[in-house]
């Protein structure tokens, strides 16, 4: 059996209870949602990364061994991928062909590039559509490691940029 409680809180006792998450919304509110789109933009590059990854994993899991680009690696097990299922072994395989293609890549366009054009051709992308992609994924990179303030790396790489080293980027 439950009895209701009669008593309900004062806006005081409830102002008091959740005091730090009141202060983190104020402060979130005051810095126009800053970290909330820095998420927003982390989430969706994150995503954008997936989708490329995806389209490998359809690609090997889609074709003959004998189809699949020669791949390099000393450090492999033979015996371990072999007690793999047959497509868990074309994802694995699939991994460390993205890790051999991507290795020294600065992420962005050319990361995505040196993945994807030995199985299915060079891109036709427009210039500014890639440039776009590797701001993006710099962005992104400034946001994840540096909390978003700008190095000298990020505005050597963006030297276009009206950023300021030592500020949080706009």
């Amino acid at each position: 059996k439950y009895k209701p409680e009669t008593y309900s809180s004062t806006e005081e006792e409830i102002r008091s209870k959740h005091k730090e998450h009141l202060e983190a919304a104020h402060k979130e509110i005051s810095e126009d949602f800053y970290s909330i789109k820095n998420s927003e933009l982390i989430m969706l590059y994150s995503r954008f990364e997936s989708a490329i990854t995806e389209v490998i994993y359809l690609i090997f899991n889609s074709s003959s061994y004998n189809e699949l680009p020669n791949i390099d690696n000393s450090k492999l097990n033979i015996l371990d991928v072999l007690k793999m299922e047959k497509s868990e072994q074309k994802v694995f395989i699939a991994d460390l062909y993205i890790q051999q293609k991507t290795t020294g890549v600065k992420y962005g366009y050319n990361r995505f590039e040196a993945i994807l054009e030995p199985l299915i051709g060079k891109s036709n992308l427009k210039k500014e559509t890639q440039d776009s992609i590797f701001r993006f994924a710099q962005i992104r990179n400034l946001l994840t490691h540096k909390n978003g303030v700008v190095d000298k790396q990020f505005k050597a790489l963006l030297s276009d940029s009206k950023q300021y080293i030592g500020k949080r980027i706009i």
